[in-house]
């Protein structure tokens, strides 16, 4: 007969999960009734009271050092995998129910995975969710946490039933105050940044990377935050000049690949109100904001027409200097007026003469090319004046002002 002693049995092997997290919210001993089989192909069990103390130690009416000898010789008994299988399995679960642990998703052009080491066979496995709520909520679904785990699925399920009779629902409304209501712009935004796994706690920390923006932050910006790659360092950077909510979730959801140059030079452009795509472009090519009050100083323009006018000629993969942008401005070219495709033509249209011989070789970059087009406003033009041999703005003055007298 065994010896029915109470006896108090660490797991086998504790997971890794955060060190004040006890199995109770408020820090106390669990007590859960569970059953207690005899056999693994039984289907019922006498049950009795199980306790979990807050650094989970279970104390159960067995003496679970005799059962592991009983084992070792052939015999079965539940409570044993309920210490070394159970319990940690639970205490790992709750890390993630608890939002105290958030895996990293997998993000795809319009989907989301979970982590490979998170997909459980016959469950999830390539399945992909239309956004992170769904994606977590499945993680955090008691098939899901089943079938991850290597304990018992009936006894894990027993243990579950009851722990959430002590936390309450995981999927529920957090209880906070306004100090982190009024940090989200949206209405019930805490309760959908729960559902996404970000635990209240952490939308104070991710706040205070934008603490230059006096306004609610969206959503978005705490999503990005969460499953993005964001740099705080550099959003910090980049902030201080557009202090704007919309223009923090925009930055914090780039990714590391798109976060090209330091965060102060982002923000530069994006102080003169530029529309996203530009300010990307422009920091791709390595444009200097500074050129924006040298452009501005040499033509006269307020600063935001200079620097609309730099990211138009960049998109144009154009590079004018001041003394282009000093040309344009006295011949009264105050927007960009040319295109693309109509510059590649004329290059190549040059390029073609040369070759056939009917011109010497011209020297002309592609921005020299854009900035005479942008001036003499037509193809033709731009030819008899580089067949009169204007070199870009040398020249264009007299050839142009000339003509006129």
């Amino acid at each position: 007969m065994m010896d029915t002693r109470a006896s108090e049995s660490r797991p086998a092997s504790a997971p890794t999960v955060l060190a004040d997290l006890a199995p109770t919210p408020g820090g106390e001993a669990l007590v859960i009734e569970v059953e207690c089989r005899t056999s693994p192909r039984a289907s019922r069990g006498k049950r009795h009271p199980v306790t979990i103390a807050s650094d989970w130690s279970v104390t159960t009416p067995h003496d679970i050092e005799a059962e592991r000898v009983a084992i070792a010789f052939g015999a079965y008994t539940s409570c044993v995998a309920l210490v070394d299988e159970t319990v940690p399995a639970f205490r790992e679960s709750l890390a993630l129910l608890t939002r105290r642990t958030r895996p990293r998703l997998r993000r795809g052009q319009a989907s989301w995975r979970l982590p490979e080491d998170a997909e459980v066979a016959r469950c999830c496995i390539g399945v992909t969710f239309p956004n992170p709520a769904k994606a977590l909520r499945h993680l955090r679904s008691l098939d899901h946490l089943v079938g991850a785990s290597e304990a018992p699925a009936w006894q894990l399920r027993q243990v579950f039933s009851q722990v959430e009779q002590a936390w309450g629902s995981w999927e529920g409304r957090p209880h906070v105050g306004p100090e982190v209501t009024s940090l989200v712009r949206e209405a019930g935004g805490v309760t959908d940044l729960w559902h996404c796994g970000v635990h209240p706690d952490e939308i104070s920390r991710m706040a205070a990377v934008a603490d230059v923006v006096d306004e609610p932050l969206p959503v978005s910006f705490y999503l990005a935050m969460a499953f993005g790659e964001a740099d705080p360092d550099w959003l910090r950077q980049a902030l201080r000049h557009r202090p704007d909510p919309d223009v923090a979730a925009w930055l914090a959801g780039l990714d590391r690949l798109a976060q090209v140059g330091d965060g102060d030079t982002w923000g530069r452009w994006l102080a003169h109100g530029l529309p996203r795509n530009a300010v990307r472009s422009l920091v791709r090519a390595g444009v200097d904001p500074a050129l924006v009050d040298d452009v501005a100083r040499a033509t006269g323009w307020r600063p935001e027409r200079a620097a609309r006018n730099l990211a138009a000629w960049t998109e144009l993969d154009c590079r004018p200097g001041v003394a282009e942008f000093a040309a344009l401005a006295r011949h009264q070219v105050s927007d960009v007026r040319v295109s693309s495709d109509l510059i590649d033509e004329l290059i190549d249209e040059m390029g073609s003469l040369v070759k056939d011989s009917v011109w010497s070789p011209v020297a002309l970059s592609r921005t020299e090319v854009a900035v005479m087009l942008a001036v003499l406003g037509n193809r033709v033009a731009v030819l008899n004046a580089v067949h009169a041999g204007v070199r870009g703005v040398a020249g264009l003055d007299d050839y142009v002002f000339g003509e006129a007298r």
